[in-house]
């Protein structure tokens, strides 16, 4: 028989390798079956604002193309592709319904006019996030996007978007 400080030391062992073995098992079967943090994060366990989650996915899924907050000088009237969603960009000028149509779907007519017309060479086309961005997050990327954006800007967004999308 075990002295009683090496049982409740073997007790110890067991439940530490249980516990890892059984978070391990849960990670496991989370991600086999599709759930991901922004879940988790958007039920409340980790509450931020729209525009902190937004902030998050956009430098998770959109940055990488299409920049961030800063402005870079380029010459009046280039067009620049992938447009920066900044204030030196147009993304203001296109109604809420249809920037959630592009982010859902991917490149529209438009959208492909535009690369053709304007991004180098083997330049990528806008990818539908349909199977990565929920509904509610992708508002959340919009709603980040319009911080970027002047107060002048923003106003003509809200005009365009009233008078274009079905509420």
């Amino acid at each position: 028989m075990l002295p009683a400080d090496d049982r409740a030391l073997r007790i110890i062992e067991r439940l530490v390798v249980g516990l890892g073995l059984t978070s391990l098992t849960i990670a496991v079967i989370l991600i086999a079956t599709g759930w991901r943090l922004e879940t988790l994060a958007s039920g409340g366990v980790f509450p931020q604002s729209q525009i902190e989650r937004g902030e998050r996915l956009y430098n998770v899924f959109c940055y990488g193309c299409h920049g961030g907050p800063e402005v870079a000088p380029r010459p009046a009237g280039a067009i620049v592709y992938p447009p920066p969603h900044n204030a030196s960009g147009h993304t203001w000028q296109h109604p809420d319904c249809e920037l959630a149509a592009i982010v859902r779907d991917g490149g529209d007519d438009v959208t492909r006019a535009l690369r053709v017309a304007s991004a180098p060479p083997g330049a990528v086309e806008m990818p539908a996030f349909n199977q990565r961005l929920s509904a509610d997050e992708i508002a959340a990327v919009l709603a980040y996007i319009k911080t970027m954006w002047t107060p002048e800007e923003r106003e003509t967004n809200e005009r365009v978007t009233r008078t274009s999308c079905a509420t």
